[in-house]
């Protein structure tokens, strides 16, 4: 059988760039590194200025004269499905089609990607179809919690609830409206083998809707917020990318660094 130890391991030649180019590679690298962070960062104080901002409008000035809904009364709320991954027609397409996986190391607040992609054959496997851009995924199960604005159109499996703000209100309160009550959604879940919400439970849980004037000046307060995000979430993808790509080149001496 073939093995590997560390006599064999001694003998491989590993090719060094000198020390003041091997310094200059990880100077590059930590910079990148730095800026992604600095971004994550700045995202994480932007994401919270806007729950502050929500939770001061919407829950300590909360008046006793709001009305009083059912979340399945102000937006609508739409499920999904896996098409079979017997059938290889179905898979492999140019449609976005996203699991919670694609949520669990997730770090910021828009979707711009999916792992897998569904042809239209697949498409046509889900009945509630493509979601728009901007609606809001919540994991209903395994666990309940994860959430995201969909930045591209996307099909759904069954571990989402898919929020789409076609009615009273917007997706960005939609969203801090969850963050603000996810120990409520979770309560509403149930299941003996994994914790999960269902569409109905989700959609009979109460929620107060303020004035339609104050919705749209809480809209205009945090849209620049959530589109400082946005900018920072492409340029982190975009730092990543351009990391990721110059590192094995950088390590194999195929893109050299001046030593100045």
């Amino acid at each position: 059988m073939p093995n590997l130890n560390s006599a064999i391991l001694q003998r491989v030649p590993l090719l060094l760039p000198p020390p003041y180019e091997q310094k200059a590679i990880a100077s590059v690298l930590s910079s990148l590194d730095d800026k992604i962070d600095l971004l994550h960062r700045q995202n994480k104080t932007l994401e919270a200025m806007a729950e502050t901002l929500f939770r001061q409008w919407f829950v300590e000035e909360a008046q006793e004269d709001w009305d009083g809904v059912e979340l399945g009364d102000v937006v609508s709320v739409k499920g999904g499905t896996t098409p079979s991954t017997k059938e290889p027609a179905y898979w492999d397409g140019d449609i976005h089609w996203t699991s919670p996986r694609d949520l669990s190391s997730h770090d910021s607040v828009f979707l711009f990607d999916t792992e897998r992609k569904i042809t239209e054959l697949g498409l046509a496997q889900i009945g509630s179809g493509l979601m728009p851009i901007g609606t809001v995924l919540l994991s209903s199960r395994a666990p309940i919690g994860y959430l995201a604005i969909a930045d591209i159109p996307v099909a759904i499996n069954q571990g989402y609830i898919a929020i789409v703000c076609d009615k009273a209100l917007s997706n960005y309160f939609m969203y801090l409206w969850c963050k603000v009550n996810m120990d409520e959604i979770k309560n509403a879940g149930n299941g003996s083998t994994f914790e999960e919400i269902s569409k109905s439970n989700f959609k009979a849980l109460q929620a107060s809707k303020p004035p339609t004037e104050k919705l749209a000046v809480f809209n205009e307060s945090v849209s620049p917020i959530f589109d400082k995000i946005k900018v920072n979430q492409k340029q982190i993808r975009k730092l990543e990318k351009l990391r990721d790509t110059l590192l094995p080149k950088l390590m194999s001496g195929e893109v050299r660094v001046a030593q100045a």
